[in-house]
């Protein structure tokens, strides 16, 4: 393994590869605390852990593990029956749906209750979105009252409920319609399935793969994904067959321009988690490593490293601005449009915006409220990720051979 990665992230890497796949590996001398720190903003502490021995542990990090363990497992109980409710509640409506995301992925886990879930992600068709709302509202759901452009977003028993009306992770332009025609008819493919917390319907292998993928590129270029993602996507190719995965996937991804993300993707699962998957092209090692050492950067949302969101900023902004000075504007102003959506619309008010921004964001970092905002750092780390993200060539369509 490169020296790039510290002996933490190669224990890891070595724990979460004897846990998924039986990989038998020689772990590196890690810090306890540190290892299980890395293991829990990665998203991956129940998987991790799962045949650790803790007793040599300082008691400190043995708590906090009995602690988190404990929390997370009851909420992954809740979660997956909140899926099941939901699906069977949408079910017997006759509103057509699938669930995606979350525990659309634990099932292709050896062992599922150790995926850790997060809230309950489903997609419903835009015209069915006043039905489907009305619905949950009349059986407990709370609206949110805020729609995120793809999702409206109900509470229930203190759990979260995405209703997306549009795939996550869909980009814009020809990109996004080219991903729109691939996974068309994903409700109509689905299927209900049997589960130990009760049915759901869930998303076909195909769609099911696309989906994973596309919320990698998504968060990848926005605040970070971690390895809890990588596991989501290795765990899936290792039930495909190389010939059945070539001829589900192959074209679609070489027509979406994720070809070479996923191949990287292939690459990182077989040499640092054990599995067989095996890229459709050559893959640059040193590329998929540093796709690597990216997403354990982030950490699982950006949890590792805040710095990461706000290079999104610049990221997802498209600027192609040279100068440092000028990249720094175009971070703040891209921060302003977010906070107050009526500067995008309206710049005239963007001086405003900015400070009032500077106001009080200054008021919060200098009373402990929201961590210093390194301008400079932000750019330089926009700049090195936006330079990966074009190597990778994400949602450039390949041409045939």
């Amino acid at each position: 393994m490169p020296e790039r990665f510290t002996p933490v992230q190669k224990t890891l890497l070595d724990l979460l590869a004897a846990s998924l796949f039986g990989a038998a590996r020689q772990p590196a001398e890690a810090d306890p605390a540190d290892l299980w720190r890395e293991a829990y903003v990665q998203g991956v502490f129940l998987l991790a852990f799962r045949n650790v021995e803790p007793e040599g542990y300082p008691p400190t990090v043995r708590r906090e593990m009995q602690t988190s363990v404990k929390r997370f497992v009851a909420s992954n109980v809740m979660l997956s029956r909140a899926h099941s409710a939901l699906s069977c509640l949408l079910e017997e409506a006759g509103i057509p749906h699938a669930i995606i995301k979350g525990y659309a992925c634990s099932v292709w886990y050896p062992e599922p209750e150790l995926r850790q879930l997060g809230d309950v992600d489903f997609l419903v068709a835009r015209e069915d979105i006043p039905r489907a709302g009305a619905l949950l509202e009349a059986n407990g759901y709370t609206s949110a009252c805020q729609s995120h452009g793809r999702h409206d977003l109900y509470y229930k028993d203190n759990l979260r409920f995405e209703m997306h009306y549009a795939l996550p992770g869909v980009p814009e332009g020809a990109a996004g319609d080219a991903c729109r025609r691939a996974l068309a008819g994903l409700i109509e493919r689905s299927a209900v399935r049997q589960t130990p917390f009760g049915p759901m319907r869930l998303p076909s292998v195909y769609d099911h793969g696309l989906v994973v993928l596309l919320h990698l590129t998504h968060h990848l270029t926005n605040s970070g994904v971690g390895l809890r993602q990588l596991c989501d996507w290795a765990v899936f190719t290792e039930t495909l067959r190389e010939e059945e995965y070539r001829a589900m996937f192959g074209e679609t991804l070489r027509q979406l321009g994720l070809l070479r993300f996923a191949d990287c993707l292939n690459d990182l699962c077989a040499r640092y988690l054990g599995c067989s998957a095996v890229p459709l092209a050559p893959v640059d090692p040193a590329l998929a490593d540093a796709l690597l050492e990216d997403i354990l950067s982030g950490g699982n949302f950006g949890q590792k490293n805040v710095d990461r969101s706000r290079q999104a900023y610049l990221i997802t902004s498209g600027t192609g601005q040279n100068n440092r000075l000028l990249r720094m504007g175009s971070l703040l102003r891209e921060m302003v449009f977010q906070k107050w959506p009526l500067t995008r619309r309206h710049p005239v008010l963007l001086p405003v915006g900015l400070v009032r921004f500077a106001a009080v964001y200054g008021w919060r970092a200098a009373h402990g409220k929201r961590p210093k905002l390194h301008a400079r750092q932000a750019v330089r780390g926009a700049k090195e990720r936006t330079d990966l993200y074009d190597r990778l060539r994400l949602f450039e369509a390949e041409k045939e051979k």
